[in-house]
């Protein structure tokens, strides 16, 4: 069964580890795991690809995706008659623990070049 938040959101980004809104400007750790989904959503696989070494962290990553159960099923289009796919997706931690997913964040400002220079 998959968590729903307050928001109504589900799956992972519905863990109770997870925030909405901004990032903060230094994340404590960026971890990036590889999933391998079936055609009906369920994750077949899940490793760590990248991290910094927080192995805490990248268990919470892991057991956010376990929690959720099943993801959305990917298209057609996507999974083009294969059993599994696999993708990569992104857990961006603050210092607290807490995370957010890349894909689901919001966007970031961008500097302005003359900032940078």
């Amino acid at each position: 069964m998959s968590e729903v938040s307050p928001n109504g959101d589900t799956g992972v980004a519905a863990s109770p580890e997870a925030f909405d809104g901004k990032l903060p400007e230094i994340l404590k750790s960026v971890v990036v795991l590889d999933l391998t989904v079936d055609r009906d959503g369920k994750v077949v696989k899940a490793t760590v690809r990248r991290s910094n070494g927080y192995k805490d962290l990248e268990a919470t990553a892991l057991e956010s995706v376990r929690r959720a159960g099943r993801l959305p099923a990917p298209s057609a289009a996507v999974h083009r008659g294969a059993p599994t796919i696999t993708y990569l997706e992104t857990w961006l931690f603050r210092a607290d623990g807490r995370f957010q997913i890349r894909s689901l964040a919001e966007p970031q400002p961008v500097a302005a070049a003359s900032a940078l220079q």
